[in-house]
Parts: structure tokens; C-alpha cells; sequence
């Protein structure tokens, strides 16, 4: 009678919340990014701006799921980004979160469907992501770090409605519909 129910603990209810399939398509969703990142990023350069695949994936992510998975999305970019980039991974972490956890309330007020919501959505993430992250940890000059990122926000914008097409199919709302109409954000 002892063990009747057992019950998992906060980690794994909190990982499974929405069912396994939502879950591994954002994580495979990340992974991905993280390796076009490493492996595809630098070669398609163009006049020093190199695209940012994990901001790109983390905007369509916030875009088409809750503010709770995608803080779960960001604290796992951030965590592998920093680790590959052998930068303080805390403030990685923490820029992400934050700036996904933001990010993810805008379907509340645009539409989720269209691909300049994700556009908004991308410029608001990576203002607060990278913002944050100079906060933090600032690591160069301000005038240089603000160069660069606006390159890559340039880039990104591109990347970002190309990639909102395939993140409708991976991700679609069919599955999230009843936390956003009921307003459950919560495990």
C-alpha cells in the first residue's frame, strides 16, 4: 500500500509538463541552434555580422509557447552557449531567462501567426538578452559590443523569418492552446 502512487519529483514533472513531444522538439529545437551556431555561424559571415541561431530559435520558441518553457528554452541555450564559449556561464544564463520569460508574454497582445511578430519578437529578445548579458558581464567596449550585435540583429531578422515558418510546423499551437486561452502558466 506503501507505494501505490509514486510521485516524480519537481524536476521531472517540470521537464514533462506539456507531454514528451512539445518538450523534446524545443530542446531538439535548441540543439540545433547551438550546432548551426558552432559549425555554420562563422562561415556565413558577411562584413563581420555572424547570425545568432540560438537567439533566432529562442524568439520563435517565445513566440509560440508559454513564458514558462520558454525560460526552460533559454536556460538551455544559455547553459550550452557559455559553455561552448567558455564565458561565465551564470550570466549567460540568467540573460537568457529573463529575456525569454519577457519575450514569451507577446503572443498575449500580437498574433503568433504572423512573421512580423516574430521579428518584434526577436528585437525585443535580443535587446534584453544581450542587454542583460553586458549588464552582467561586460566584456568589451560598450561601442563595440553595440556594433556587433546590431549586425547580427540585421542578420538575425532574416534568419528569424525563415525560420518562424519551420518553427510553425515543429511547434504548433494546437498543442499550447489551452494555456494560452485559459491563461495557465503555471506547472
Amino acid at each position: 500500500m506503501m507505494y501505490d502512487r509514486i510521485r516524480p519529483s519537481w524536476i521531472v514533472r517540470l521537464a514533462l509538463w506539456q507531454g514528451w513531444g512539445i518538450t523534446l522538439r524545443v530542446v531538439l529545437l535548441i540543439l540545433l541552434a547551438e550546432v548551426l551556431q558552432g559549425v555554420l555561424a562563422p562561415r556565413i559571415a558577411i562584413a563581420g555580422a555572424v547570425p545568432n541561431f540560438p537567439l533566432v530559435a529562442l524568439a520563435c520558441i517565445a513566440m509560440r509557447t508559454n513564458p514558462t518553457l520558454a525560460a526552460w528554452a533559454g536556460f538551455l541555450s544559455g547553459l550550452i552557449e557559455a559553455s561552448l564559449q567558455n564565458h561565465l556561464i551564470g550570466s549567460f544564463i540568467v540573460s537568457r531567462v529573463l529575456a525569454c520569460y519577457a519575450t514569451a508574454f507577446l503572443p498575449m497582445t500580437l498574433n503568433p501567426q504572423r512573421r512580423l511578430s516574430a521579428v518584434l519578437a526577436l528585437l525585443i529578445l535580443t535587446t534584453l538578452a544581450q542587454g542583460l548579458l553586458y549588464l552582467f558581464a561586460p566584456s568589451v567596449l560598450g561601442g563595440e559590443f553595440v556594433e556587433t550585435n546590431l549586425r547580427a540583429l540585421v542578420y538575425n531578422i532574416g534568419m528569424v523569418l525563415l525560420a518562424f515558418g519551420i518553427c510553425r510546423r515543429w511547434l504548433p499551437l494546437s498543442l499550447l492552446e489551452d494555456d494560452r486561452r485559459y491563461g495557465t502558466f503555471n506547472l
